[in-house]
């Protein structure tokens, strides 16, 4: 391995008096590090307000993008006192922040990030205690639970919404880059449209297995 690229944070705050220096390790809890494209790097965590002014306490959920393999970074800060997680795509990336409310309960919004233009735009939000998830986002479409109750969800417009079978609950499987479903049932793979609520066995196994991934075309059980 070899650097590409490395960054010191104090050019991101134009913090050059030696009094008010930032150290990263302390001033940011970084969650995760994705790279969705060749140029683009995402950095989620929670900034420490009190590393940038000794009046305020408290973290904020923030997040760094690079455009150009690290040389430079631009911060975007969410309402949010916590990042939870970041799920990307090429073109988009869902993420996950939470809030903990004046009576201590947590609230969680879910947002749209466009790798492209960094516009970011909240799509969601509900109460922690809801049993409600996204999950399987390919870029245009996830997968909506709440109550077990299951719908793949177009998020760029939100109106798209087709039911899923209540036993995908309990099945490994992936949306993939034409939005229909890999499921693995037992020793085989279906193709589900459910678009068209139609299921085609496309790969009968010798083993048994019991989990499903799919990427760049290849599977992994």
């Amino acid at each position: 391995m070899k650097w590409i690229a490395k960054y010191d944070f104090n050019q991101l705050y134009q913090l050059t008096d030696q009094a008010t220096v930032l150290d990263p390790m302390s001033a940011f809890r970084f969650e995760d590090f994705i790279a969705p494209n060749e140029n683009t790097i995402i950095l989620i965590g929670n900034k420490d307000l009190n590393a940038f002014d000794s009046s305020q306490r408290g973290y904020q959920a923030v997040i760094h993008v690079s455009k150009d393999r690290g040389k430079s970074y631009q911060e975007l800060s969410l309402p949010e006192q916590e990042m939870r997680w970041i799920y990307p795509s090429n073109d988009y990336s869902l993420i996950k922040a939470q809030s903990r409310l004046p009576d201590n309960s947590k609230k969680n919004s879910m947002y749209l990030l466009d790798n492209n233009s960094l516009k970011i735009v909240k799509i969601d939000e509900y109460d922690s205690e809801a049993d409600i998830s996204y999950y399987n986002f390919n870029g245009k479409y996830a997968v909506y639970s709440h109550n077990k109750a299951l719908k793949l969800v177009n998020l760029l417009n939100r109106e798209e919404q087709y039911p899923l079978p209540y036993e995908l609950n309990n099945r490994s499987f992936w949306v993939t880059a034409d939005d229909t479903l890999l499921i693995l049932d037992a020793k085989q793979v279906i193709r589900y449209d459910p678009k068209n609520n139609t299921k085609t066995v496309i790969q009968q196994l010798h083993n048994n297995y019991d989990v499903l991934t799919y990427k760049d075309g290849e599977y992994f059980y």
